[in-house]
């Protein structure tokens, strides 16, 4: 840590952690895919980050942030701890595993939950020019793996919202290593990896509306107005959108109805343990009938999944629909505060790019505890902080050059 610290401050140190632990779990695609040694270093990482979370953020974070979001934001972190002294009091791993490795050691229990800790670090002293810089080194890192082969689907998409948030800041010779991403993304997307297509078309809108604050508003108003108006659809009409969708194409790896069963699975255990409320702990899983072969699953035996493949609906498992609605309001309200105040193209992209993560957390898969939710929390953390909303663009380049 000696060498990090002439570079950066220890008010820093936790997003370079966050940032070099990311990076060694991209070389196994996830983290409890790679060797024991990889997931202890990832888990050991990303509490360290946590933990050096300085004092001076969190009182920033109380003056600076207005007192209602405060107060919603408390409630996700009160609960996150509350979810977790559940699992860690009455989790059961039905003689699988040692329930505290799984619930500390894994980046989808209890360190999901502390990933709002994050937060904190959007009021460190040089947020934006620390994610440009680590993006940079990310898309690199990417194409390492994918050109060598280490891991042909690198997870590019960890980055896709970031670098086209500071792409305008970036050098010409910086530019062609995105470019040239770019091409891989489709690629993965095309495999049957949506998250990576969805977040690679936000993150280029992004970039092209930018400029235009009644376009932009527009833009994320509408996606925000089709998600949670498809959502009360389909609630009160029991019809997934993905089925529909899925009757209108060929192209089965693009538009396949793969995500109606992980809402009905998910919605059928959470009925049968009445636990749609508070959901079922940081540590929990639920039954689900088509992966029971495969994962050896027997209902009311096995804990189950661990995870969904849709990020807000494992967020729906382990802490219920008033975590989800709070989480998803404060996202909503964040896109709102930046398209109201902000006088600067860099803020509006931020807003398309929380209105992308929002529209894919219903579709895609982007969980755990890693450098994208970090840069998740700190966008929404910048939000709110007048400091970057007032600023014009000029400040902003002033701001992020090297």
């Amino acid at each position: 840590m000696r060498f990090l610290k002439q570079y950066y401050t220890n008010n820093e140190l936790p997003i370079i952690v966050v940032f070099i632990a990311t990076i060694i779990m991209s070389i196994w695609g996830r983290s409890e895919q790679g060797p024991q040694v990889e997931k202890l270093f990832i888990a050991v990482s990303m509490w360290y980050a946590i933990f050096k979370i300085k004092r001076i953020n969190i009182i920033r974070a109380k003056n600076q942030t207005p007192q209602h979001i405060y107060i919603l934001y408390l409630f996700l972190l009160i609960s996150g701890i509350i979810q977790t002294i559940r699992s860690a009091i009455w989790g059961n791993t039905y003689g699988n595993g040692n329930l505290y490795i799984t619930l500390f050691g894994n980046e989808y229990t209890a360190l999901l939950m502390a990933a709002p800790l994050f937060y904190y670090l959007s009021f460190t002293e040089r947020p934006l020019l620390l994610l440009k810089r680590f993006s940079f080194y990310f898309a690199c890192w990417c194409m390492i793996l994918t050109i060598t082969g280490i891991n042909f689907y690198s997870p590019v998409n960890i980055i896709l919202l970031s670098i086209f948030i500071f792409y305008p800041y970036y050098s010409k010779k910086k530019r062609i290593i995105y470019l040239i991403l770019i091409p891989f993304t489709i690629k993965f997307g095309l495999d049957g990896m949506r998250s990576f297509l969805i977040l690679l078309t936000f993150g280029i809108i992004s970039l092209l509306l930018s400029r235009w604050k009644k376009l932009s508003t527009i833009f994320c108003f509408g996606i925000l107005f089709i998600t949670i108006g498809t959502i009360i659809y389909s609630i009160q009409t029991k019809e997934s959108p993905f089925t529909h969708m899925s009757k209108y194409s060929n192209k089965q790896n693009m538009v396949q109805d793969t995500r109606t069963f992980l809402y009905t699975e998910l919605a059928e255990d959470l009925t049968e343990t009445n636990s749609w409320l508070f959901g079922k702990g940081a540590y929990s899983g639920y039954y689900s009938e088509y992966f029971s072969k495969s994962y050896n699953l027997i209902k009311g035996k096995t804990t189950g999944r661990l995870t969904n493949e849709v990020t807000f609906l494992t967020y729906l498992l382990r802490a219920g629909i008033i975590y989800l609605i709070v989480f998803n309001i404060i996202i909503i309200l964040a896109i709102i505060n930046i398209l109201r105040k902000s006088k600067n193209e860099m803020m509006h992209r931020i807003a398309i790019s929380l209105t992308g993560f929002f529209f894919n957390g219903y579709i895609g898969d982007m969980l755990g505890c890693n450098f994208f939710h970090l840069t998740i929390w700190i966008m929404i953390g910048l939000a709110f902080q007048n400091k970057y909303l007032t600023m014009n663009n000029n400040n902003i380049k002033h701001l992020l050059c090297e």
